[in-house]
């Protein structure tokens, strides 16, 4: 983000730019002056916590306290632009008396580093600095200008839905997430949507508008924005997650801020701080909010997780029941289906992709992948289509190597207006793929997620489903492919997955995984 008046900038324009959107800091009491990023951690740094010199009084010496758990390295009060602590592998306690949340504990995997660390906020950043993983707490809304909203509730709930209500914000779909091991939060991801008015008036012209969300009215300094945020062309790109917690009798609500800059940031920096996250400890005397008695985050009307990583020797048995698609690198974060009988199995889910096997049909079954795109195969066909559901289904009806019934349109799922062909491998089919067990196997089409090709072999057959989803400003494309070894067999596999495919709910908001 730009500087903004009413606080210490973090970084210059000049590395904001550089990075698309690394949003600057608020400051605290007594705020150092800002300078330049610092160069990338090298392996020979020290396997302690570098404050600089022990002799200022800002970082302190602290004396072990209760808090201070035995084999946590103390991470004092102090870190800052100026003096930032350089951390090493290891489990780490806040400590000091203006610490962010003295007696937090975080572990790290591998080298990290953080530039603050105050009773305001608790940030860490890996090596790299591209991106960092913020902590706040008890934050109070503000307008796209920075004006304070205090009448809002400040509770994990109602910062959950005032998000979901600014028109100047565009969120995902909120659903249920852990820091820690027992820590229930709510988790989405935001952006500034396209109907938003510029905040910040020094906020770079390619963004368009940056607006801010929220401060901290007892440690940041009045006069700015607060946190703020940049528009982007793949807008939803800082990931929060919200929990309500109690110290004593005094209820707090703690937000952390994963914030890689941009939407394909955050898929690399959420692969590399799932680690922290999973490992957030709460100070003791302070605990969470269990769900019974929070207010109830939005659900996915109870639908059961499933998982990225199931496939190989360790596919994922499916009970009956409505199950939505999440982890840590999904086929499509928030897509719901509904399973009818005992039986399935996900014999591979992980981004762009998801398998679902009905009992009875050995290497068959349902196939979706995310954004589907044309293959040249070895005809080395041209790939030019329109990038659309219609496009790609009569790419495919002109291909030399297949036969293609009549596109037709369908619709499927929640009110999901498709279009349908029934494709095979024509007689008269070329290959020039050695492993193939028949006289042709065809390549056609593949999600841009993933290297695998999706093709048929001589004899194989399969119903496909091309649907557009998503927001005009953001144009995502659902495939879902009925594979089956001969023709008879598709018939059969129809009946048996149709309640699947007439299940199917994509999410509100698709996420860039």
């Amino acid at each position: 983000m730009p500087t903004d008046p009413g606080r210490i900038a973090r970084s210059t324009v000049a590395a904001v730019l550089s990075v698309l959107l690394l949003v600057a800091c608020q400051a605290t009491a007594a705020p150092p002056a800002p300078t330049p990023p610092r160069p990338a951690l090298t392996p020979a740094q020290k396997a302690v916590v570098e404050t600089g010199s022990q002799s200022q009084s800002s970082a302190g010496t602290s004396s072990p306290s209760p808090l201070e758990s035995a084999g946590a390295i103390p991470l004092p009060y102090g870190c800052s632009e100026d003096r930032p602590c350089n951390l090493q592998a290891g489990t780490y306690v806040l400590t000091g008396k203006h610490a962010f949340m003295p007696g937090l504990k975080i572990t790290v995997p591998f080298p990290w580093t953080s530039r603050e660390q105050d009773a305001g906020e608790f940030r860490v950043a890996p090596a790299d600095e591209t991106g960092a993983v913020f902590f706040w707490k008890d934050l109070t809304p503000v307008t796209f200008d920075g004006k304070l909203l205090p009448d809002v509730d400040a509770s994990a709930s109602g910062l959950v839905d005032w998000l979901r209500s600014n028109p100047s914000v565009v969120t995902s779909a909120p659903r249920h997430g852990t820091l820690g091991e027992d820590i229930p939060a709510t988790t989405l991801v935001v952006g500034v949507s396209e109907a938003a008015k510029n905040g910040d008036p020094d906020c770079p012209a390619e963004y368009g508008a940056c607006v801010g969300l929220f401060t901290d009215t007892a440690h940041w300094r009045p006069g700015g924005i607060g946190y703020a945020i940049g528009r982007q062309d793949k807008p939803l790109y800082l990931r929060l997650y919200v929990a309500d917690v109690v110290t004593g009798a005094v209820p707090h609500t703690l937000v952390v801020g994963v914030d890689a800059g941009n939407a394909q940031g955050l898929r690399n920096l959420e692969s590399f701080a799932e680690p922290i996250l999973r490992s957030v400890v709460l100070p003791p005397g302070t605990s969470p909010v269990k769900a019974a008695e929070a207010t109830e985050a939005p659900s996915s009307d109870t639908a059961t997780l499933l998982a990225s990583g199931c496939g190989g020797v360790a596919p994922c048995a499916l009970r009956p029941g409505t199950y939505v698609t999440g982890g840590q690198w999904p086929f499509m974060r928030g897509l719901k289906f509904a399973i009818p009988a005992d039986g399935w199995t996900s014999t591979f889910h992980a981004l762009g992709e998801l398998a679902l096997q009905p009992p009875g049909f050995d290497d068959y079954g349902v196939f979706l992948a995310k954004d589907p795109v044309a293959v040249p195969g070895h005809r080395k066909l041209a790939t030019d289509t329109d990038g659309t559901a219609a496009g790609l289904a009569a790419w495919i009806a002109r291909h030399p190597d297949l036969t293609v019934s009549d596109p037709e349109q369908t619709t499927i799922g929640d009110g999901i207006e498709a279009t349908t062909v029934a494709v095979s491998v024509a007689p008269d089919a070329e290959t020039d793929d050695p492993e193939c067990p028949t006289r042709a196997c065809v390549d056609f089409i593949q999600s841009k997620h993933h290297e695998h090709a999706l093709g048929l072999a001589q004899g194989q057959y399969v119903r496909l489903y091309f649907a557009d989803i998503g927001t005009a400003s953001a144009l995502h494309m659902l495939s879902v492919n009925l594979y089956a070894g001969s023709e008879e067999e598709l018939v059969a596999l129809t009946e048996v997955a149709q309640p699947v495919v007439d299940s199917l709910v994509p999410p509100e908001v698709i996420i860039e995984d």
